[in-house]
């Protein structure tokens, strides 16, 4: 019997994950769903043979581009499956692109622009990356507004994946400083040692941004200003 992966990332609200073959039955729940494919495929369920080959190049992608992926996304409440995250390369290019796909039960809630800009932050603070582009369907208007809160501006057009989509992207700042987030094992421990100055969460109605001020390997009395964070458990969950 094969151990699930530990969590790769967590958030607010989320937990990220290595696939497994495991998890093909999730995934084929996702891909049948033509409203979750309205914009993939014109909503046509996709067939097993493509899902399981994709599901091959998932596997893969983890050893050949080590930091880059696509993760599994569930509940950090309950464990239950929603979808997943990327980042990866956008072909034909070399750059590196931002994605999701969630259930449609999970559309409305802000998972979307959590996950999104949680991979954001990781691909600037902890890979060094530059620039983080996202691209969508024209007609897409929900994704395209996620991208949008989770920092990324409207380029116009961009040719991608055989297709014209519409280009979004954002750039490193110059004066940007990581602070060392380093994502694996189920935790999120700092590179340096030291600790940043509390700042206050950027958060919405409808998402949150993964604040630097949550402590991670201790309990902390450093406490956010906003509400949307509530008091820390003293379980060890952090």
């Amino acid at each position: 019997m094969n151990r699930e992966p530990p969590t790769w990332l967590e958030t607010l609200r989320l937990d990220l994950r290595e696939f497994t073959p495991e998890d093909i039955g999730e995934l084929v729940r996702l891909d049948s769903d033509p409203r979750v494919l309205k914009y993939i495929n014109g909503g046509r369920p996709m067939p097993r043979s493509e899902i399981d080959a994709a599901m091959r190049r998932v596997m893969r992608y983890y050893a050949l581009y080590p930091g880059l992926g696509v993760w599994r996304a569930s509940l950090r409440g309950n464990g239950r499956f929603i979808g997943w995250y990327c980042l990866k390369y956008c072909p034909p290019t070399t750059d590196i692109e931002v994605g999701y796909r969630l259930l449609h039960a999970h559309w409305g809630r802000g998972y979307a622009t959590e996950g999104a800009r949680a991979l954001v932050d990781y691909a600037f603070d902890d890979l060094g990356l530059n620039r983080v582009l996202g691209v969508t369907h024209p007609g897409n208007k929900a994704s395209q507004h996620v991208l949008q809160k989770a920092g990324l501006s409207d380029l116009g057009w961009g040719n991608y994946y055989d297709r014209r989509l519409r280009l979004f992207a954002c750039e490193r700042a110059p004066d940007r400083r990581g602070w060392g987030l380093t994502a694996r094992r189920g935790r999120t421990k700092r590179g340096n040692g030291s600790r940043p100055r509390a700042k206050a969460c950027r958060s919405s109605s409808t998402g949150h941004r993964l604040c630097p001020w949550r402590p991670r390997r201790r309990p902390t009395r450093m406490r956010c200003r906003h509400s949307c964070h509530p008091k820390r458990p003293r379980s060890g969950a952090y």
